[in-house]
């Protein structure tokens, strides 16, 4: 087999029990040519040429919930430029049992890098209450993209998270977290408002925080009466970076804090089931995701990490400390 040429290859074993003759099916990849049938492919007990053999051990390792990619405006902006035939071929293609089979997917809390602009689901600046909280945009963009996908993967699951807060909860008042040092500066934010690590870029005042829980609660509850149950959520989309679209950097202990005293809190009190996870951690530090694990106000609501990026350094050490957490790979490059 030449390495260099395929680099993808799967060993499909269909086993019957009490049939001692199995189904084998080997499917491989090339550059040019993606997912061929081999061919003269049979099953032994006891091979003759030992050097041609692949093992399969049946013992369990770790689950997978599912795998999948994000929901965003800008992917269903993009697919409605498509004639429908198109459009509903790539669907079927990323969603279908029978295709890429995308079963747990990713959405955005409010304005993500790939969102037509800034938004939250509450701009009202100090509407502690969430009297003005609303969906509304994403019911004329996200959702549709999501129903679409519901309709070819009944299944489906969704996990959420805000790349930022609304802005008017945020330090510098702003949904970015750094200037945009180009020819013009598209996102509006002074050099003076740049939020520096190690800080959190929250307002860590108790009005605010008891806010961003009612409005991580309203969510949840708003999606749900459209049909999408929110199976996690991940309380900050890289949290360890000061970026030029909508983001918002925490340390652990304000994270851990929030989770703990306010989030979890009422969470309990709503009776709401969607899991709280620590992430999505960008930084290869276990110290940092340590901090609010070991954190006994927040650990007893943290039922995993997300780990995105640099994070992905971070996920040996916590899988061995903390056996009992799902890990969640969040995004990678």
């Amino acid at each position: 087999m030449n390495t260099k040429s395929i680099y993808t290859v799967f060993l499909s074993v269909i086993i019957s029990a009490g049939v001692s003759a199995q189904k084998v099916e080997w499917k491989y990849s090339t550059q040019d040519n993606y997912w061929k049938n081999g061919k003269g492919i049979k099953w032994s007990d006891s091979p003759e040429k030992t050097g041609e053999v692949i093992r399969i051990s049946d013992e369990k390792a770790q689950y997978i919930d599912g795998l999948g990619g994000t929901f965003n405006e800008l992917g269903w902006d993009a697919l409605c430029t498509l004639p429908e035939e198109k459009k509903n071929e790539i669907l079927f293609n990323l969603f279908s049992p029978k295709e890429s089979n995308y079963t747990y997917c990713r959405i955005p809390i409010g304005a993500s890098d790939f969102a037509m602009n800034f938004y939250s689901l509450n701009d009202v600046v100090d509407d502690f209450d969430m009297i003005n909280f609303s969906i509304d945009r994403d019911r004329h963009i996200l959702m549709r993209y999501i129903k679409e996908a519901q309709k070819i993967h009944p299944g489906l699951k969704i996990w959420a998270s805000p790349w930022c807060p609304p802005a008017w909860m945020k330090t510098n008042n702003h949904y970015a977290s750094n200037y945009d040092n180009g020819t013009v500066n598209r996102n509006g934010l002074p050099r003076e408002k740049v939020l520096e690590l190690p800080t959190t870029g929250f307002k860590m005042q108790p009005g605010y925080l008891d806010a961003y829980a009612l409005y991580f609660t309203k969510f949840v509850q708003a999606y749900e009466k459209e049909g999408i149950k929110i199976e996690a959520v991940n309380i900050q989309n890289e949290p360890c970076s000061t970026q030029k679209y909508a983001s918002c950097t925490w340390r652990p202990e304000d994270m851990a804090y929030f989770i703990g005293k306010f989030l979890g809190p009422k969470f309990e009190k709503e009776n709401i089931q969607t899991e709280i996870f620590f992430g999505t951690i960008n930084r290869d530090n276990p110290q940092y995701t340590k901090t609010a694990l070991d954190d006994p106000a927040a650990s007893k609501y943290i039922k995993g990490v997300g780990f995105q990026w640099d994070g992905k350094g971070a996920i040996p050490t916590i899988h061995k400390e903390y056996p009992h957490l799902k890990m969640m790979h969040t995004e990678a490059e």
